[in-house]
């Protein structure tokens, strides 16, 4: 297993030789055979576990991986901000009101139930767009904008990570 590169070393994996399949087959046949077919027929099990639990492994780093990836995705937005396309950005676990990093955000505030307060530390241009995702779906009941501040207002189901980009228009 090679941490370097999961997705390769997943792929090798599931493709697997033939060779191991058929003796596997063949270990699974000889399992009915009276006495010592119920030591054969464990070995094999033991063998499809233990293959099974290297294929879980690397699904594993996998998608370490790609949350890395996707927080260094992240990370290069905040940084674009010096050119003023992203003048804000806040991204924080509504469910459990947990702050998880920002740009130009002096405070989030909870106003109670599914309802936040995005409040700037240097106010946005006239014109800006806000765009949102997060880790499952966003619904938005509704949004009042200021130049300062930002109320949202979500709707159930709420997805375990929200993030809000403020792009500059002018």
């Amino acid at each position: 297993m090679s941490n370097s590169n999961p997705l390769a070393s997943l792929q090798k994996a599931l493709s697997g030789g033939k060779t191991q399949k058929v003796l596997r087959f063949l270990m699974c046949l000889l399992g009915g055979t009276p006495y010592i077919g119920g030591a054969i027929g464990a070995s094999a099990t033991a063998w499809s576990e233990a293959e099974q639990t290297k294929v879980n492994s690397l699904i594993q780093d996998a998608l370490r991986v790609q949350d890395e990836r996707i927080n260094e995705v992240d990370k290069k937005l905040v940084d674009v901000s010096g050119k003023q396309w992203v003048v804000a950005y806040v991204k924080f676990k509504p469910k459990s009101f947990q702050f998880v990093d920002s740009s130009n955000v002096s405070s989030l505030t909870d106003n109670g139930h599914l309802d936040f307060t995005i409040n700037f530390m240097s106010a946005l241009t006239s014109k800006f767009a806000l765009q949102y995702f997060g880790s499952g779906e966003v619904k938005l009941e509704s949004v009042e904008e200021t130049r300062t501040s930002v109320r949202i207002r979500l709707l159930e189901p709420l997805p375990e990570v929200v993030t809000f980009l403020f792009f500059n228009l002018d």
